[in-house]
């Protein structure tokens, strides 16, 4: 090759390789910077999220108020059938945008400001939340590449749904969560520290119950698939709970009371509720 032609052939790579540095910059850049950019990352995040689960996901709108900080506004996980499980008002997350797209979300903290869960029972014994995630059975394909480290999340509500009518519901729930996918087994698992609030549904003979402590774990696809642990209080009675609920058909919900600290009028109260009050799908034990 003459010196001509070398020349030419190291200007063509230069062009070339800056040509590349431009683009590795520009593209990022138009991807956080523009709407069009951003509905981009809306899209592959909710598209990418829906690969991996049975139900769908929507996003109403997303921005970035950092590098890698991640704001979104109204998150949703709906089910296959359409039934809202996961409805999160305001949402931010510090993530990687290059991980994400190559594929994989992790993230080592977010925040979750407001929303509600819904975990409805169906007449087979699994939960809407259950089927949005994980599809029952044994695993099929890779498992989701998902793990967020340390979630922080307040004003949550959630609302429990049995099929036979009854209605569990607390609010202004605050605490933390680890979401995770398990490469041995199938489904997502979720696990909870620290979570506090306020048990609104049903009433006790008009009382109501603060929580506090309660630590735990969701997973799905799983026969085990909700476990907490935690304290109850109102003004004059504490009680610690162990809560179990899992895929069958008879009373799958256990839930085993401890009286630390009781009146005698509450011991009344509860044994009656037990009877006349709670779902007839909770199997409420006293020890």
């Amino acid at each position: 090759m003459s010196i001509a032609s070398q020349k030419r052939a190291a200007v063509l790579l230069r062009t070339l390789a800056a040509l590349v540095l431009v683009a590795l910059v520009a593209i990022p850049t138009w991807l956080v910077a523009t709407r069009s950019g951003r509905g981009h990352i809306a899209g592959w995040i909710a598209s990418g999220l829906e690969h991996e689960i049975p139900g769908t996901v929507a996003l109403d709108s997303l921005s970035f108020t950092g590098p890698d900080t991640l704001h979104v506004e109204r998150l949703t996980f709906s089910s296959p059938g359409g039934r809202p499980v996961v409805d999160l008002r305001d949402v931010s997350i510090d993530v990687s945008v290059g991980a994400m797209l190559l594929g994989k979300f992790h993230a080592d903290n977010a925040q979750v400001r407001g929303g509600e869960v819904n975990i409805d029972e169906r007449p087979d014994g699994y939960t809407e939340l259950e089927i949005t995630f994980s599809k029952p059975g044994p695993a099929e394909g890779k498992p989701a590449d998902l793990d967020i480290e340390n979630v922080r999340f307040d004003d949550v509500t959630m609302n429990v749904n049995f099929a036979d009518g009854g209605r569990v519901v607390a609010k202004e729930l605050a605490g933390f969560l680890r979401i995770r996918n398990d490469p041995e087994k199938p489904g997502v698992v979720i696990r909870m520290d620290g979570v506090s609030g306020k048990q609104t549904e049903p009433s006790l003979a008009g009382m109501h119950f603060d929580l506090e402590n309660v630590a735990g774990r969701v997973r799905g696809a799983r026969r085990e698939v909700l476990r907490l642990r935690g304290d109850l209080r109102t003004d004059d009675d504490h009680l610690k709970f162990d809560l179990e609920y899992a895929n069958r058909k008879e009373r799958p919900v256990v839930v085993k009371i401890d009286a630390v600290d009781t009146t005698p009028a509450f011991d009344v109260i509860a044994r009656v509720a037990d009877a006349f009050v709670l779902p007839s799908d909770v199997d409420l034990q006293f020890e």
